[in-house]
């Protein structure tokens, strides 16, 4: 089998053969996703030559067996920024699983440093097979809005019978969701500015483990991102100082339909401007009709708590991250990360993508 390590942007040649590699296992909506943000993905600001994005393909006698693509990012560890890589898509032909074995011994052995949220427990063993990993659980948070259309779609009863339910859960939530303190308020933005950069910098170091987060990035990262459906807001003081932001999207499909709560970023702790943000969202997912509101939080960190404080519920342990060594250990330290809180949103996986 041939290995190519591509640094950058692969050729249309490259790109089309991923394509229809991954649309085997997929299915084509998931592949047309890929499609429209392909040159997306190689476009993130901040990055050098020397980080761009890697991607690694295995060939057997011309045929595209495996696929991985690693994307740069930069993560706040302790008091260092380090680069690193995120396991952005793995993909393997369905009867050639083997060279999915070697494309992973290959990029987990030589890559110093690097994330991934694998969507298979399978996947997990590999990473300390390969290299040194340690894991951050991810925890699923949720609230009806509309329990009782819910039920009655689980029943399979007209939609009308749930409508009295709805109205006295919603009647019931607004009672019990914590009360609004301070003097601020929620704006709907249409892209970050630079009140972002001065809020990363004012509280970056508050952070154990965090991915950077200034506007530069979450612009690229939402407002510019090909797919359209991501709504921006911010939270600001009496003053009109940035507190924190979130970022939400709405989804729709046979079976639900939800609004998430994709990003929510503020200075650790700051449980008013927290619970400010997310009754933003309860509220919007309210008007919008939605059933549930969904967000997802590492376990270790404190949003789990201010989740819960908030007014939604926790599910089930949603996956994990992953924070990978390469077999030489190089970039660990003497702290135990994995039990280091990490501050991670579904913004900072590849869902979309």
């Amino acid at each position: 089998m041939q290995l190519d390590i591509i640094k950058g942007k692969p050729s249309t040649r490259d790109r089309d053969d991923i394509l229809q590699l991954s649309e085997l296992s997929f299915g084509t909506e998931a592949i047309e996703r890929k499609r429209a943000a392909w040159d997306w993905m190689f476009s993130a600001p901040h990055v050098t030559s020397d980080q761009a994005a890697k991607t690694y393909m295995l060939r057997q006698q011309g045929q595209l067996v495996a696929v991985a693509i690693l994307m740069p990012f930069v993560l706040k560890q302790q008091a260092d920024l380090q680069p690193s890589y995120m396991v952005g898509f793995i993909n393997v032909h369905p009867d050639k699983r083997g060279a999915g074995l070697r494309l992973m011994r290959q990029f987990l052995g030589e890559d110093h440093y690097l994330c991934g949220t694998p969507n298979s427990p399978k996947l997990v063993p590999l990473y300390g097979r390969f290299g040194t990993h340690q894991q951050t659980p991810l925890i699923r948070h949720f609230r009806p809005l509309r329990p009782g259309a819910l039920l009655a779609k689980k029943l399979q009863l007209s939609a009308a019978v749930g409508t009295p339910v709805d109205l006295l859960w919603k009647l019931a939530g607004n009672l019990k969701l914590p009360n609004k303190t301070g003097t601020g308020s929620v704006q709907e933005i249409p892209r970050f500015d630079k009140r972002s950069d001065q809020l990363w910098q004012h509280i970056k170091e508050d952070f154990d483990l965090v991915f950077t987060r200034d506007a530069a990035l979450l612009n690229w990262r939402y407002a510019e991102f090909p797919i359209p459906g991501y709504r921006l807001f911010y939270a600001l003081d009496a003053a009109g100082s940035v507190l924190g932001h979130m970022v939400t999207k709405e989804r729709r499909s046979n079976r639900r339909h939800q609004l998430s709560i994709v990003d929510l970023f503020c200075r650790p702790g700051d449980m008013d401007t927290f619970a400010s943000l997310t009754r933003t969202a309860i509220s919007l997912g309210t008007k919008r009709n939605v059933e549930t509101l969904t967000a997802l939080s590492g376990q270790y960190c404190w949003t789990t708590k201010a989740y819960k404080t908030a007014g939604l519920f926790t599910s089930r342990q949603s996956g994990a991250v992953l924070r990978n060594f390469d077999a030489n250990g190089r970039c660990t330290t003497e702290t135990d990360l994995a039990r280091t809180p990490l501050f991670f949103t579904e913004g900072d996986m590849d869902t979309d993508f």
